[in-house]
């Protein structure tokens, strides 16, 4: 009897350790991680008009075990007499993007990020991943804030996002402000602008030379004799025989749209589409 017994207790605790075994390959539960960008453009309209722009720093953090993302923005002034603050909006739902589980949309109804501030209507997308963050909102009821990190991917067609995809078409903007001027480029890739013209795998048309003007909603830009670069891996080379003219384009972070246009080599091309935005994905 005593050794039965025995022979029990043992199968017992090996079944204890593989149950403890199976328990450790058991998937683990989502953590939250928080990624920093450190210079976002925040764009202030009242009335209509853009009445302060200003930058700031936020951190992005992302907890799939609640499906939400938390924004806290380092240095955010909404007005030219407002001092800059540390101002946080938390716990935002959000929804994964088509394409990619590292793309969120998020949206709020009503939020109090601190005393005296009331936050409505918040709309944004975020993708911790490529440092690219779009985010609208209304304060107090009269101050509607537009932010956006200064990289902005547009795709040439609404529904149709292909990012990273090496044969279709898309374009890329990047934008930023350094001693109060405008500097960037746009990037086109696996681009042809007429049908006898060869298709480039990747251009460059520099934004040094362009004019960007902030609006109430975003920015416009014009330019002309433009000289685009043909690029070769890691390899540039100017394309003088295919100046381009009559640069006009626009970036709306509200709509999320985008359009360009300009002459090329005898051709007037076109494009309008979608900012990189889960909705439009």
């Amino acid at each position: 009897m005593k050794k039965l017994l025995s022979l029990l207790a043992v199968m017992a605790m090996l079944m204890g350790f593989t149950a403890c075994s199976d328990d450790n390959n058991e998937p683990l539960a989502p953590t939250s991680s928080t990624t920093s960008i450190e210079a976002l453009n925040v764009k202030t309209v009242t009335a209509g008009n853009v009445s302060n722009e200003s930058s700031c720093a936020t951190d992005i953090t992302v907890d799939p075990s609640k499906g939400t993302v938390s924004l806290t923005f380092k240095g955010i002034s909404f007005s030219s007499r407002m001092p800059a603050v540390t101002f946080s909006l938390e716990d935002m739902k959000y929804t994964t993007g088509k394409n990619s589980r590292t793309e969120y949309h998020f949206t709020a109804s009503t939020l109090t990020p601190m005393p005296g501030y009331t936050v409505t209507n918040v709309d944004g997308y975020a993708n911790p991943k490529d440092g690219v963050l779009y985010v609208s909102y209304v304060v107090n009821n009269t101050w509607t804030v537009n932010i956006s990190s200064q990289l902005y991917y547009s795709a040439l067609s609404d529904g149709k996002f292909s990012y990273g995809t090496t044969n279709d078409t898309y374009i890329t903007y990047f934008l930023y402000q350094a001693n109060s001027a405008w500097k960037g480029d746009i990037k086109m890739f696996n681009i042809q602008f007429a049908p006898q013209m060869p298709t480039l795998k990747q251009i460059r048309i520099p934004l040094a030379s362009v004019t960007i003007t902030p609006t109430a909603t975003g920015y416009s830009m014009s330019g002309t004799d433009i000289v685009p670069y043909y690029t070769t891996g890691t390899t540039e080379a100017p394309m003088k025989d295919r100046t381009i003219t009559n640069l006009t384009g626009s970036v709306d972070l509200v709509t999320k749209k985008y359009t360009l246009q300009f002459t090329c080599f005898g051709q007037t091309v076109s494009y309008n589409g979608s900012l990189y935005y889960p909705a439009n994905n």
